[in-house]
């Protein structure tokens, strides 16, 4: 059925409305309307922009199969009984402070959907489809993690980094778009804990983490910016520095406690390291029977290095067995090792039992 030049603002429908396999080739504007029984609009078709804004659904409404050729405009719907956009194209959609509890969005590519403001408990986006078609036009966008992993990336922040970064207004510009996409981050993963997916919901938590360290950076060039005009802002901005310093290690150590995995690759690294530096410091360990083993002669034997890795993980798990000692100044070197190592593994444990009581 052909719908085009109808409008239906400010419309009450009493009765179950019916649109389905409905075709509307012109502009469709439902604005302010209100559905009191069911609303079925699945294998519809939108050849224009179509305005859903500001209307109530009372009951469920389906928009599986529905084909939205433009922009979509959700502002502000309330979805009450819930409702499926299942296998339904949204090129490009809006549902910004809209209720949309309880709604469906299996096998629908979100890239360019916004929800800034959205409340969106119970929805299960779990087989949702996020992917980056939309990167080329801002240049690669690094990973998330140092190894593979699925890469989501919200409309708002591929707009934040199409902003230059050359004046204060340009800084402001940045900041209001990465918050927009950190809410939206943010509300994405709380309604794919509802749904009980914790593992893609982890992949949102470490985008919104992200998000709020990049804020904190832009707020600390903003107010550098501030500080060479008033320089009352110069302890606000140390602490922000501190604050963003940790999250960055935060994120490069663990993704935020998300990938226990990524401690434990950063834990054999630093190993590595401290066993290099005893190998080429010319360090001497006092034994069990007093003979050091550099008498053996440090690239005489390839089989030294061993110790020196042995002696490295020893202090790093801080077992201290005893019978390898180091001498001099590198007893400092090792109680160094020995700090590093106890604050990651606790790290370590405290972000496995974070995945494992999910």
């Amino acid at each position: 059925m052909d719908f085009s030049g109808r409008l239906f603002t400010k419309t009450k429908f009493y009765e179950r409305a019916n649109f389905q396999y409905a075709t509307f080739m012109n502009l469709v504007d439902f604005r302010s309307s209100e559905f009191v029984k069911v609303a079925d609009f699945h294998d519809s078709t939108f050849e224009m922009k179509t305005y859903f804004l500001n209307i109530t659904f009372n009951e469920k409404v389906y928009f599986n199969n529905a084909i939205f050729s433009e922009t979509a405009d959700f502002h502000y719907v309330d979805f009450q009984k819930g409702g499926s956009f299942n296998d339904c194209s949204l090129p490009d959609a809006n549902f910004s402070n809209g209720k949309i509890q309880c709604v469906s969005f299996q096998n629908v590519i979100m890239n360019d959907i916004k929800f800034d403001g959205a409340e969106m408990e119970n929805s299960y986006l779990a087989e949702a489809k996020w992917n980056i078609s939309g990167v080329k036009k801002v240049g690669p966008v690094k990973k998330v993690f140092l190894f593979s992993e699925p890469l989501y990336t919200m409309v708002e922040e591929l707009n934040a980094k199409r902003i230059p970064s050359d004046t204060r207004g340009d800084l402001i510009a940045k900041m209001s778009s990465y918050k927009i996409a950190m809410g939206t981050y943010r509300r994405i993963k709380l309604s794919l804990s509802n749904e009980g997916d914790y593992e893609k919901a982890g992949d949102f938590f470490i985008k919104e983490k992200e998000m709020n360290r990049v804020l904190l950076g832009l707020k600390n060039e903003v107010r550098s910016i501030d500080a060479a005009e008033n320089a009352s802002g110069e302890d606000i901005q140390k602490r922000n520095v501190g604050e963003w310093v940790y999250q960055t290690i935060q994120y490069h150590f663990s993704a935020y406690g998300e990938r226990p995995s990524l401690i434990a690759r950063w834990s054999l690294i630093i190993i590595s390291i401290f066993a290099f530096i005893y190998c080429i410091t010319d360090v001497y360990f006092d034994s069990i029977d007093g003979i050091s083993f550099m008498q053996w002669g440090r690239w005489e034997n390839v089989y030294i290095i061993f110790y020196y890795l042995y002696f490295s993980i020893v202090t790093f798990t801080t077992l201290g067995y005893g019978d390898v000692a180091p001498t001099g100044g590198m007893r400092f070197v090792a109680a160094c090792e020995a700090v590093i190592g106890a604050l990651l593994i606790a790290y370590f444990v405290v972000s496995l039992a974070r995945k494992v009581m999910r």
